[in-house]
């Protein structure tokens, strides 16, 4: 009863360490995207990082996977090996992008491949249905990113959180379009108003005010080309920074290196792993405390029951076959054994020959074995057998 009570307790303390194992495990490796700052202006780099957190004792290979789109540029990384040293937080600065609004449904994207030795980039547009910015402000989701590795012989896929930032025009590119607005708006009020008045006039004078409407109206129409002009000059220079900043890109992508470490970050996750240290202990020492006031009972002594259990012929035999050196000895031992097994399965009181118990067994292994051992007692042959490791798989198939 006393090695009972001993057990219980192992047990019950197992359970504890077991759950807080499996709460710190899952934060052993974890992926944070981060951003320099939550809002910005049209023009802006939006400068993110990876902080990738690895309290394993060993170094972890894996890849990272994730996609970016500002606007109407982005980029892709497909696949991108990455080791996270053992113990230690490391920030992966990823290449800036241009803060941008939507002005298109027409994205261009720079994809990365570098896994495996292979590294391969492109440049790729596609279309979506994302709405385009009708106002001067816009909401990006960024993320999340997957950190995937294998460990101990599972698989894990890390995501990161998702972020979101916005993008907003300047102010002064407000006011310009505001006021933009407030002269077409005028010198469309002010049209009308001139063509009422002349309408009003003496209809000899219809002639000059035709000749003032077109005059009017190629006014209007060159204002509004150059109001044109300017908006298509602005979406070029647009178009032209976006596609700098893809080609850039392309060519830092590929060289994004861990940035060195912070010292007080790396300090204050050290200080981390002792608080959890602690957490434990004390978690542990108030288990302890439960379970001897609440759960520990008067020991009983009790006589033990011996029970012995009965070993089966068929594993005597087997056992027997280490013993011997005959090698036809052996042989005869070992195709015993197995039919004394078969014999037994079968609920059969016989003695079986080699050619009934290959028959009524299933296991190829058997079969294997009984065929060779007969050519070995009855036909004389002089084979070589690996008895060790048959008498090991035999032992293995009877607990089938």
């Amino acid at each position: 009863m006393g090695n009972l009570n001993i057990i219980k307790k192992i047990f019950f303390f197992l359970i504890i360490i077991l759950g807080i194992s499996n709460i710190w495990a899952s934060e052993n490796v974890s992926v944070e995207l981060l951003s320099d700052k939550q809002i910005y202006q049209v023009g802006e780099n939006v400068n993110l990082t990876l902080k990738i957190s690895n309290f394993e004792d060993n170094v972890i290979q894996g890849q990272i996977k994730g996609k970016v789109i500002i606007g109407d540029v982005g980029y892709e990384i497909q696949c991108f090996d990455y080791n996270a040293p053992s113990n230690e937080t490391q920030y992966l600065g990823l290449n800036p992008l241009p803060a941008s609004l939507s002005n298109s449904n027409r994205k261009t994207m720079s994809t990365l491949y570098a896994c495996g030795g292979t590294q391969m980039q492109s440049t790729k547009t596609m279309m979506d249905n994302s709405p385009i910015s009708q106002s001067g402000q816009e909401t990006f989701e960024l993320g999340p990113f997957t950190y995937s590795y294998t460990l101990e012989g599972k698989d894990y896929d890390i995501k990161s959180n998702v972020l979101n930032i916005t993008v907003v025009t300047s102010q002064n590119e407000q006011q310009q379009q505001q006021s933009s607005q407030e002269e077409q708006s005028s010198s469309e009020q002010s049209s009308q108003d001139q063509s009422q008045s002349q309408s009003s006039q003496d209809p000899n004078s219809q002639k000059s005010d035709g000749t003032q409407s077109g005059q009017n109206t190629q006014n209007s129409q060159t204002q509004n080309g150059q109001s044109l002009s300017q908006q298509g000059q602005q979406a070029l220079a647009n178009n032209q920074q976006n596609a700098q900043s893809v080609n850039q890109l392309k060519q830092d992508i590929a060289n994004a290196k861990a940035n060195p470490l912070n010292t007080d970050v790396q300090t204050e996750e050290k200080k981390s792993f002792w608080l959890w240290f602690f957490i434990l202990l004390i978690v542990l020492l108030a288990s302890l405390l439960v379970y001897l006031k609440y759960f520990k009972k008067e020991e009983i002594i009790e006589e033990p029951v011996v029970v012995k259990k009965e070993i089966p012929r068929y594993i005597k035999l087997l056992n027997k076959v280490k013993s011997v050196s005959d090698e036809k000895e052996k042989a005869k031992l070992l195709s015993q054994a197995i039919k004394t097994y078969i014999a037994e399965k079968n609920s059969l009181e016989v003695d079986l020959t080699h050619s009934k118990a290959i028959e009524l067994t299933q296991s190829k292994l058997f079969q294997s074995i009984l065929k060779r051992t007969e050519e070995i007692e009855f036909a004389g042959k002089k084979v070589k057998l690996d008895y060790e490791k048959l008498v090991k798989n035999v032992k293995e198939e009877f607990r089938k």
